[in-house]
């Protein structure tokens, strides 16, 4: 198994006729995409920033129980 940039496949390789033939009527994903609008995406980075602060939160309180109280 190798990995080829696109550009250098030939133009009868079996993948796209078989991509030719499945979205033929349209390709689904870009379809979901398109009905979700910008809002699937922003709160979708909203949820990932909301991981993260909380990852790092946890992570600081685990630090300071770590710290002898003075």
């Amino acid at each position: 198994m190798e990995y080829v940039r696109m550009r250098d496949l030939p133009d009868d390789w079996a993948s796209f006729g078989y991509q030719r033939v499945m979205n033929a009527k349209g390709v689904p994903s870009e379809e979901v995409v398109g009905k979700a609008g910008p809002t699937l995406a922003e709160r979708d980075q909203m949820q990932s920033i909301r991981k993260v602060k909380q990852e790092m939160a946890r992570r600081v309180e685990k630090g300071m129980a770590a710290v002898p109280a003075r």
